[in-house]
C-alpha cells in the first residue's frame, strides 16, 4: 500500500523544514546493485507513427471481419456451425476486447492540481513515456509525479515520482520504482515481479535528515496477474468500464498481496477548467489478506471515451479531503 500512499497522499505529511535531504545523501541510497543485475531496462526509440488506435474502432473492425468470415462459412455449409464453435468465437472476441489494443498513447499527459481545504498544495502528473525493453520484453513506461508548489513548500517540500514498466502484450507489470525526496526523509523503492514463477522482490532504502539509514528486502509469493500500485490505475483504464460493474485484481506491494476492487458507480458530466467531460466515477477498495484496510474513501473520475483518462480524484483523509482537479491534458 505504500506505493499508493506515496503517489496520492505524500502531500499531507506535514513537517517543520522546507529543505530537501542533501543530494549527496540521496545518491547514497539510489544504488541497488542486486536490482540492476536482475532487471535490465533499456529505452526504445520513440516512433510517433505507431500510436495506439482507439480500442473501440479497432474492435469494431475485427468483429466485422469475423462476421464476414462467419457468413462465408455458413454459405459453404450450413451444417458446419455448432454451438461449441459459437461459444468459442464469443470467448475469442471477449479476450481480444479486454487485452488489445490498450487505450494508451505515447506522449499522453494529464496534470491535476492537488487541493487541500480548497488551497492548492501542488500537482500530480501522469505520463505515458516511450516504450522500453525490460529483460528483452517490450514494455509501456508509465510515470506519476507529485510536486509541491512554492507556497506549500514553505511548510513541507515534496518532489516524488513513481514509475512502472508494464509488458505490452500481457499487461503485467515487470518493474516498479519509487523515488521520494521530502523535507524529513528520502526513500528509494524498487520492486521486480516474476510472473512466471509468481515471485515478488521488494527493496526499500531510506535516509532521514540526520543521516540515519534504513533498508529492507522482501521476497514473497505473488498472485497471478498481480498489478503494482501505479499500474493498477492504467489497468482500470484497459477494462470495459460500465455502471454497476466491479473490477477485481491483486496489487503486489511491500511483501503483501492486496485485493483490489474498483466499482463503477455512475456516469457524470464533470466541469473542469478545460471544459466539460463525460466521465465514469469509480470507487476503489483494498483488502490485505482478506481484511479490509480503510484508508479513507477514494473516488476516480475517468473520461467516458476510448481512452478513459483520469481527470479527477477525491481522497478523504483523517482531516479533510484531497481533491485532484484537471489543469492540463494531452
Amino acid at each position: 500500500m505504500k506505493g499508493l500512499i506515496v503517489i496520492f497522499f505524500s502531500l499531507i505529511f506535514w513537517g517543520c523544514a522546507s529543505k530537501f535531504i542533501e543530494q549527496k545523501k540521496v545518491e547514497e541510497i539510489k544504488k541497488n546493485q542486486e536490482f540492476s543485475q536482475l532487471v535490465k531496462i533499456k529505452e526504445l526509440p520513440n516512433k510517433p507513427s505507431q500510436s495506439t488506435p482507439p480500442p473501440q474502432k479497432v474492435e469494431a473492425k475485427r468483429k466485422k471481419a469475423k462476421k464476414r468470415k462467419k457468413i462465408a462459412k455458413m454459405k459453404k455449409n450450413k451444417n458446419t456451425q455448432t454451438p461449441k464453435k459459437v461459444i468459442s468465437k464469443k470467448k475469442s472476441e471477449e479476450t481480444v476486447q479486454i487485452s488489445k489494443p490498450f487505450p494508451f498513447r505515447i506522449g499522453e499527459k494529464v496534470v491535476l492540481s492537488v487541493n487541500y481545504f480548497k488551497v492548492s498544495a501542488g500537482t500530480i502528473t501522469f505520463e505515458v513515456l516511450p516504450f522500453a525493453s525490460v529483460n528483452g520484453r517490450k514494455a509501456y513506461h508509465f510515470v506519476a509525479r507529485v510536486k509541491s508548489n512554492k507556497v506549500f513548500s514553505f511548510f513541507y517540500k515534496v518532489d516524488d515520482w513513481a514509475e512502472t514498466y508494464v509488458d505490452q502484450d500481457t499487461f503485467l507489470p515487470l518493474a516498479f520504482n519509487v523515488h521520494v525526496n521530502e523535507s524529513q526523509h528520502a526513500k528509494e523503492i524498487k520492486m521486480y515481479l516474476d510472473h512466471k514463477n509468481l515471485k515478488g522482490t521488494y527493496w526499500e532504502k531510506k535516509i532521514d535528515k540526520k543521516g540515519k539509514k534504513e533498508s529492507k528486502k522482501k521476497v514473497w509469493d505473488i498472485k497471478p496477474r498481480a498489478q503494482d500500485a501505479l499500474s493498477v490505475l492504467f489497468y482500470l483504464r484497459s477494462q470495459d468500464l460500465k455502471v454497476g460493474k466491479t473490477i477485481h485484481t491483486f496489487i503486489a506491494d511491500d511483501g503483501k498481496n492486496v485485493i483490489f476492487t474498483g466499482k463503477v458507480l455512475r456516469k457524470e458530466a464533470l466541469k473542469t477548467d478545460l471544459g466539460t467531460f463525460q466521465t465514469l466515477v469509480v470507487k476503489p477498495e483494498f483488502k490485505v489478506e482478506g481484511v479490509f484496510k480503510p484508508i479513507g474513501d477514494i473516488y476516480f473520475w475517468f473520461t467516458d471515451d476510448d481512452y478513459k483518462q483520469l481527470v479527477r480524484f477525491e481522497a478523504k483523509i483523517k482531516i479533510g479531503t484531497l481533491v485532484g482537479e484537471l489543469v492540463e491534458k494531452k
